[in-house]
């Protein structure tokens, strides 16, 4: 499952099973939960994961890569 607001700017995310990958495109580090330990997603464990985090990432990089670059 993917998804993100309408805006160019605003931060994908994926969801793949027990993992969501927020994985913001300007600024900051990827972060990701386990929602199946931390459905509330307070512990960022993505230093903890790099393969997840990789894996995650670079398919919500290619989804939204196919998405308009401008919205109505």
């Amino acid at each position: 499952l993917y998804w993100k607001a309408s805006s160019p700017k605003s931060t994908p995310v994926i969801r793949r099973g027990d993992w969501k990958l927020h994985l913001p495109l300007r600024r900051g580090e990827a972060e990701l939960y386990d929602l199946a330990s931390d459905p509330s997603e307070r512990s960022d464990v993505a230093a903890r994961n790099p393969e997840v985090v990789r894996e995650l990432a670079g398919a919500l990089r290619r989804w939204n890569d196919s998405l308009p670059a401008e919205y109505e």
